[in-house]
Parts: C-alpha cells; structure tokens; sequence
C-alpha cells in the first residue's frame, strides 16, 4: 500500500504552528488536509498519537515527510507505546506491528472519524510503523 498520488503537497509542523489561525472545524481540533496543504508544500501532520486511553498520556504528532519513502516510523516515544489516535480529516491510517509497514505483525486501520482507541486490542503498545493516505 503505498500513498496517494492525489497527495501531493506537505506541509511544514513548524509553520501549521506559527502561521494557521484555527477557525471553525478547525478550532474544535479537527483539521481538514485541504487547508493544511494550501500553507507550504514539504510536510504533513495525519494525526495525533497518545501513550493513554482516548488521547490521554503523552501524546506527539503524527506525520510523513515524503512521497519517497510512503511507510513511516512512529515517532520514538510512541514505537510499542502508542493506545490511540487521532487522524487528521480526510485521512485514513494503517498502523503496523513490524519496521517498513511489514504486514506479518498484523494491522489496524484508523479513520478520520474520532478517536482510535487500541487499549482493548492486540495492537495496544504493539505499534512500530503506519502509512496514511488520502480518504
């Protein structure tokens, strides 16, 4: 599986920070892929990633850098950590148990719907890998 090439633009972490004014959807924590790419075109944040139950504990965010190498590691406090997650709207995210997205440690697949919550699954704290793509 790799990433779609309807994504085409990514946006730095850095100025989403500096520069994005939430408004709307937006405010309430959920951020649509189209407004995030119309701000710079070399990196993209899909997601947010907690150690706790329903986004609690240490969280980071989730995000792909290139086009080139489509599968992603977690970020280093989250590899075998991370128990949910939240995917950025109009994305779709499959998280691996295995480095390089390897499909035999099994998967999971978090939407942009709400909250994925792993706490009650094989893949709580089992998570090292995931690609994200456009819905």
């Amino acid at each position: 599986m790799y990433l779609s090439t309807k994504l085409l633009a990514y946006v730095p972490l850095a100025i989403i920070a500096a520069t994005a004014k939430p408004t709307g959807a937006e405010a309430s924590g959920t951020v649509g892929i189209r407004s995030e790419l119309s701000i710079h075109p070399e990196a993209l944040a899909v997601g947010t990633g907690c150690t706790g139950f329903q986004l609690s504990g240490d969280c980071s965010t989730l995000a792909v850098t290139g086009l080139t190498s489509p599968c992603t590691s977690l970020p280093t406090d989250l590899i075998k950590e991370i128990t949910s997650v939240r995917i950025s709207a109009g994305l779709f995210c499959v998280f691996y148990a295995r480095p390089a997205c390897d499909t035999g440690g099994g998967f999971i697949v978090a939407t942009d719907t709400g909250i994925a919550d792993f706490s009650n699954t094989f893949y709580d704290n089992a998570l090292i890998s995931y690609l994200c793509e456009v819905a």
